[in-house]
């Protein structure tokens, strides 16, 4: 009987929380298709540190200092409200001064949230560790949730990974589509329009031949002068 009413206050519980009780998932490859599939199945994903635990009710809120938003509306701070009955048998799922990676459901209708499958969407960040860059994020749980065959060894052997190689995994970069240049007309001018010339027929000559004028031009001659007649007999 305590069985039941255990089974049955979980299964409320999820439905509370405004997101299926049974979600299933395909199997990740890798640490970082682990990373993307959390983030896809989540409202909110931040990085930040925890400042608050208060109990009211039967809600539990948590009040997180957002460092770094990856992903939704965490700005500044940001605050969870968990059903009370995800914290049973004196679980501690967060405390104070806690640092992670937290990767949440939208909330639902009465404003309830949690992580996205429980506590692998909660990733501790520490300041040492093998990275040498920055802080480093603890990806244990997600490396024994990797596919893999039977008896093979993991295929990502890091327990660590920096928060900005994280972000990538949420965040994969944005493929700007590239567009080809649209092609300019060019723009000719007009041909100018072709003036037709009247034909003129020019009458064949013979080779080294004058040419004549339809209209000849009068001969200039001197007048004749006459003598008188006796000047003519006496010589």
């Amino acid at each position: 009987m305590v069985l039941r009413i255990a089974k049955f206050g979980w299964l409320c519980g999820g439905l509370l929380l405004g997101a299926p009780a049974f979600a299933q998932t395909a199997p990740d490859t890798s640490v970082a298709a682990a990373l993307s599939s959390l983030s896809t199945r989540s409202g909110v994903v931040f990085a930040g540190d925890v400042i608050a635990v208060r109990h009211v009710g039967g809600v539990v809120e948590v009040e997180f200092q957002v460092d770094q938003n990856l992903k939704g509306p965490a700005t500044g701070s940001y605050v969870l409200r968990e059903w009370a009955g995800l914290w049973a048998a004196g679980q501690r799922r967060y405390w104070v001064g806690e640092r992670a990676v937290v990767f949440l459901h939208d909330a639902g209708k009465s404003g309830l949230s949690s992580s996205v499958d429980g506590m692998d969407g909660i990733l501790p960040i520490s300041a040492a560790g093998s990275v040498a860059a920055g802080l480093s994020v603890d990806v244990q749980r997600l490396r024994a949730r990797v596919l893999r065959a039977a008896g093979a060894p993991m295929v990502d052997s890091a327990t660590q990974m920096s928060l900005t190689a994280v972000a990538l995994a949420v965040q994969p970069p944005i493929v700007v589509p590239v567009i080809p240049p649209i092609a300019t007309p060019i723009r000719h001018p007009l041909p100018l329009p072709i003036r037709k010339l009247p034909i003129i027929l020019l009458p064949l000559q013979a080779p080294g031949s004058t040419p004549q004028n339809d209209e000849q031009e009068p001969i200039l001659r001197a007048p004749v002068r006459t003598l008188p007649e006796s000047l003519d007999a006496g010589h």
